[in-house]
């Protein structure tokens, strides 16, 4: 009889994984080599001093040209304070497949990625965060982007971070466009270049292959791997069901009188997980297919305003920040693994920032899971007498 393969991936899936690296698929969709007719301010005149020039560049000291022979140039006069900077157009063609794609609403297969750098030879910058809007959706993420005279690649996960039933917005003659918003803030009040490069998709699934979903935790016997630091308080196990993803419980945890200010409140120990530690000895570029991932919800007390805030999950070479609507809707952190060079599980430091005041916040979070996309049953089934 045969015994097909069921139970945790475990050692097996991680020793077959050599066998398929490298299987995703790339797509180019803008890299800048012919115009810049395709990149327009978002603010009115009047605003436009920030940006003195958009123009394409042969410029490679530091390595930020990633594809082809040119990037996109931005001279900024100034970084200081959040502010929509620009919009960049995307053909008819990428329209149609980023819609497809959103639709799909399957977490940690496709990824937006671009490359981007800061020059900061001649100003004082020490941090920069970029923002993008897909489509025109508000509630985008940003990456925390520190460190200037580095080439850092942006990836977005796509199948998580829109809304269900969201459209893209679209723009140009015919309105049939769809664009993307860049985003940009940095404490510095002193010019800064940007350059940015290589916009491309990248579909993390082999044609045959199977999603398996490994739930690493889903604190439904403690919560021990979270340490409360900061404004937080009262780390428990949550049975009300609007606010669990997976099983009968999430984690729940309170940031207490929450001021709104940037603050270190959380620590997530993923140390103890074998299943991840076994992905992580994979080497960093033959690991697209493998997606660290968990939700997590947001619920102010009565009395707290505030209708935005942001949770960024630190560790070395990776700072995502993502934002909530007004309606604390279910989110979910999803991180590729080629995109982090760990090689063994990290422990995540948690901050959060929001316009919230009056009051305590309730944060959930859920299913901490490893979602693979290159699971072929076919190459795996066990055949016994």
């Amino acid at each position: 009889m045969k015994t097909a393969f069921k139970a945790s991936l475990g050692s097996l899936l991680v020793s077959m994984s050599l066998n398929l690296t490298n299987a995703e698929t790339i797509t180019l969709l803008e890299s800048f080599e012919d115009t810049v007719d395709v990149v327009s301010h978002l603010q009115p005149a009047d605003g436009n001093r920030r940006i003195d020039e958009f123009s394409l560049s042969e410029d490679n000291d530091f390595g930020q040209i990633t594809d082809g022979q040119k990037a996109l140039k931005v001279a900024f006069s100034s970084m200081s304070s959040w502010q929509r900077d620009f919009q960049v157009q995307l053909s008819l063609d990428v329209t149609t497949l980023l819609q497809s794609v959103i639709e799909t609403e399957e977490t940690g297969r496709y990824y937006l990625l671009y490359d981007i750098l800061w020059d900061n030879t001649d100003n004082d910058a020490g941090w920069a965060c970029n923002p993008l809007e897909i489509g025109g959706w508000m509630y985008g993420d940003q990456i925390e982007w520190s460190g200037g005279g580095q080439v850092v690649t942006m990836a977005y996960e796509i199948g998580a971070g829109t809304p269900d039933g969201f459209r893209l917005g679209l723009v140009g003659d015919d309105t049939d466009r769809t664009f993307l918003n860049f985003i940009f803030n940095s404490n510095t009040g002193q010019p800064m270049n940007v350059y940015i490069d290589n916009i491309r998709l990248m579909d993390t699934k082999p044609e045959n292959a199977e999603t398996i979903v490994s739930v690493l935790e889903s604190f439904e016997a403690s919560t021990s791997v979270l340490a409360g630091q900061g404004r937080t308080e009262n780390i428990v196990q949550n049975e009300v069901q609007a606010f669990i993803t997976h099983g009968a419980k999430s984690a729940k945890y309170t940031l207490n009188d929450a001021d709104g200010g940037w603050a270190q409140d959380l620590t997530l120990d993923l140390s103890g997980y074998s299943l991840l530690a076994e992905v992580l000895e994979i080497p960093q570029a033959d690991r697209a297919r493998y997606t660290l991932a968990w939700d997590w919800l947001v619920q102010l007390d009565d009395g707290t305003g505030g209708g935005w805030g942001v949770a960024q999950t630190w560790s070395p070479d990776n700072q995502l920040t993502q934002s909530w609507a007004g309606d604390g809707g279910l989110r979910t952190r999803a991180i590729n693994l080629s995109t982090v060079p760990w090689d063994a599980p990290p422990v995540l430091t948690i901050f959060q920032h929001g316009g919230w005041s009056g009051g305590n916040i309730q944060m959930y979070m859920d299913n901490i899971r490893i979602i693979d996309t290159g699971f072929v049953p076919s190459l795996i089934e066990l055949t016994s007498p």
